[in-house]
């Protein structure tokens, strides 16, 4: 950080600015973001705010219009995103925000090409591409809702921790406190949620793991109620943990709203690193979460303002090194103190 670039100051914007926000990656970044875009709508009222989305999280677009005005989508085609970019300069913005905390091509395209007056992202090694900057903070100290929710500085917004707890999908938006109330007499018809599905190869549990684990939980708690659930491209590895086990099955759901009603009901969930993780802290429900830590200067994404306990790999490529005895160990731990007097 140079302390004496002019780039680290408030924007100057007017009450009604139209403001762009970037986030065209995946779920649980727009999981992770929604404090911040809450925030931003309550420090600036009546300000205009517009967020461009990606294929692979366009499905969040009805959950980011709870605090924005407008949704767009991008698309990996040469006419798709001309069409883009012709909509989004009649826009007309005054500024656009990248909320990459790493350098990224599509941003910077998007960034260059919107018209936008000002340029918003953090300070990192393509910091000349903005007009305005903010410090990108120690991300293995600080939890990655912080991260996005120092983005907010530059408006002159104020939070703190309190105001930034995550939402839920296709649940209706609460308060902290209402939350945990709802934490402690809605979730008791499943002990234990698994969620066997991740967003790559890497981040996949094999199928013997899970039985595994299954068979120790039941062992460790005979009358535990399992619930497997997963996206709808792992229905058949759902069935046949199912066959193998006591298990239940969760049968497909429409969308990630739907899942997220049905993982209400558990107690502990279970899950490898993927957006259902941001889900099930939204709910405040503890997890047991599975990681891979590829990057030494990051911390992973642990859940935000809810317990857990983590399963770190040894392997940083992926989760294939966890053992059942380890996640069933620290389930069980997590369901004595949260479950064994319900």
């Amino acid at each position: 950080m140079n302390p004496v670039d002019q780039r680290y100051r408030t924007l100057e914007l007017g009450p009604r600015a139209r403001i762009l926000i970037l986030r065209v990656d995946r779920i649980g970044d727009v999981l992770i973001s929604q404090p911040f875009l809450r925030a931003l709508h309550c420090g600036l009222p009546d300000a205009s705010v517009s967020v461009l989305l990606g294929k692979r999280n366009a499905s969040m677009r009805d959950f980011v219009l709870r605090h924005a005005q407008r949704v767009f989508v991008y698309r990996k085609s040469v006419v798709e995103i001309l069409k883009l970019l012709i909509v989004l300069r009649r826009e007309r913005f005054d500024v656009v925000v990248d909320m990459q905390d790493n350098p990224s091509r599509t941003s910077a395209l998007l960034m260059k090409w919107c018209g936008a007056r000002f340029k918003l992202g953090f300070d990192k090694s393509n910091r000349e591409q903005y007009t305005h900057l903010v410090p990108l903070a120690d991300r293995t100290q600080v939890p990655m809702v912080e991260l996005m929710a120092s983005l907010l500085a530059a408006f002159g917004v104020s939070v703190n921790s309190s105001d930034l707890f995550l939402e839920c999908p296709g649940v209706e938006n609460t308060t902290l406190a209402q939350k945990e109330q709802a934490s402690n007499t809605a979730f008791e018809s499943v002990d234990f949620f698994l969620h066997l599905s991740a967003g790559k190869e890497s981040m996949r549990w094999p199928k013997q793991r899970w039985v595994q684990l299954i068979q120790l939980l039941q062992h460790a708690l005979p009358a535990c109620r399992i619930l497997l659930g997963s996206d709808a491209g792992d229905a058949e590895l759902r069935h046949v943990i199912a066959s193998e086990t006591s298990a239940q099955e969760l049968s497909n759901q429409a969308d990630i709203a739907a899942y997220a009603r049905q993982l209400r009901c558990a107690r502990i969930m279970i899950s490898p690193d993927t957006s259902v993780v941001h889900i099930a802290a939204s709910l405040k429900i503890p997890s047991v979460v599975l990681y891979a830590k590829p990057h030494s200067d990051r911390a992973p994404w642990y859940p935000y303002q809810c317990d857990y306990r983590a399963c770190i790999s040894k392997d940083a490529e992926g989760i294939h090194g966890i053992e059942a005895q380890e996640v069933s160990t620290k389930a069980v731990a997590l369901w004595a103190q949260y479950c064994a007097q319900t």
